[in-house]
């Protein structure tokens, strides 16, 4: 089987941690609970011992070129490596990891491709994008984008410098906007004036460690993440901080005006429903799934239909919808989910030539509006119990 382009849920990562929603630490911090790292960085590298705790093994991070690159779902359009793809080519062979971190607490800083990944993984560029900004580890099971995260060391930049690092394009063209919740796509933002304000205020701004900051970036736990897209497709994720009116980039902080924080706050809203929003049932309250594989002709065995209600629901529920007029595929699967056998929607799903999947229920079709939904990744869920 051809392997597709996926990335590590970080998300789910953080909540290994015990963080609380995406809960952003600085970065010392970050290296210190999350990597292990010493942060005496003018001593030579050596490991200095093992740890214990499963959360460790967990952080998906490749050392190369004095920065860190992390595998994060922020930048992703799929709810996790199970449902999510990327469109990107595998090219040149980059290196191999050749020191696993994983366990081990260390001082300074680690060579070239060490990572929490096993010794021996293979590292590959990504055609038609620049290193700078991302590249490909291929593993026996997956292949996981890693994306250039935040320097080694506490290193001057201006946010301009960052832009042309990962971009030949650097113009700012369109604003993703995130769930705080989950991390999904909400919506994408190409408004004029909002570009124009961007492409003039951001680029000067300086990069600043959490040491630098004039006050507690985290006044509450109010945030706005959102990617900036670039004109050749890079993006770089930010998350705004309104109270503070700082935004977290590239393992620092940039001071925002009045004037950004108003003009991204006015945006920041649902513009599409989820699927929540059209059975009407909360995911703690899905007691019941019935599932009927059309290509197959068979009814799906579901040994226990609240987990398999409530995975299904929770992976469905992460894409936007928008209600379409035209209703084309093949209809491959007839799922019935609810409270009870007596309480509960029917929803049919159709695959369509590109493989992507539209939703048909209560007579109304509704296509995904951002990344895919994989007939073929459905029913591996359903054989998952």
């Amino acid at each position: 089987m051809k392997k597709r382009y996926i990335i590590i849920p970080v998300i789910l990562v953080i909540g290994l941690f015990g963080f609380f929603k995406f809960k952003e630490y600085r970065q010392e911090e970050y290296m210190k609970e999350v990597l292990g790292v010493n942060r005496n960085l003018d001593v030579p590298f050596k490991i200095t011992g093992d740890i214990t705790g499963v959360s460790i093994s967990y952080a998906s991070v490749i050392y190369y070129d004095d920065y860190v690159y992390s595998a994060t779902d922020w930048l992703s359009y799929g709810y996790d490596h199970e449902f999510g793809e990327l469109p990107y080519e595998k090219g040149d062979k980059l290196g191999q990891i050749l020191i696993d971190l994983k366990y081990k607490s260390y001082e300074g800083i680690p060579p070239d491709f060490s990572s929490t990944y096993d010794e021996g993984l293979e590292i590959f560029e990504l055609k038609g994008v620049k290193k700078e900004w991302a590249f490909l580890l291929e593993t026996k099971h997956s292949d996981i984008v890693f994306y250039r995260s935040h320097p080694t060391r506490n290193v001057e930049m201006t946010f301009e410098q960052i832009l042309k690092m990962i971009s030949d394009k650097p113009t700012i063209v369109g604003v993703e906007y995130r769930s705080e919740e989950d991390g999904s796509w909400m919506k994408t933002v190409e408004d004029k004036a909002l570009m124009d304000l961007l492409n003039k205020e951001l680029p000067g701004l300086s990069r600043i460690s959490y040491d630098e900051m004039e006050s507690e970036p985290y006044k509450n736990s109010s945030r706005i993440p959102i990617n900036l897209i670039l004109e050749d497709g890079p993006m770089i994720h930010i998350q705004v901080l309104p109270e503070s009116k700082y935004a977290s980039v590239f393992g620092g902080y940039i001071a925002l005006s009045d004037e950004v924080i108003r003009k991204l706050q006015s945006f920041n809203h649902e513009s599409y429903k989820r699927l929540s929003d059209i059975l009407r049932y909360d995911e703690d309250e899905i007691n019941y799934v019935a599932v009927s594989d059309l290509v197959n002709n068979q009814v799906v065995p579901v040994e226990d239909p609240e987990w398999l209600g409530r995975t299904f629901y929770s992976k469905m529920n992460y894409y936007r919808l928008i209600e379409s007029e035209v209703k084309s595929g093949q209809k491959v699967l007839s799922v019935e989910i609810g409270k009870s056998e007596t309480d509960y929607k029917v929803i049919h799903i159709y695959q369509k030539e590109d493989l992507s999947l539209e939703v048909e229920m209560d007579d109304k079709t509704y296509k995904v509006l951002k990344g895919k939904i994989l007939y073929e990744k459905i029913m591996a869920l359903m054989n998952d119990q």
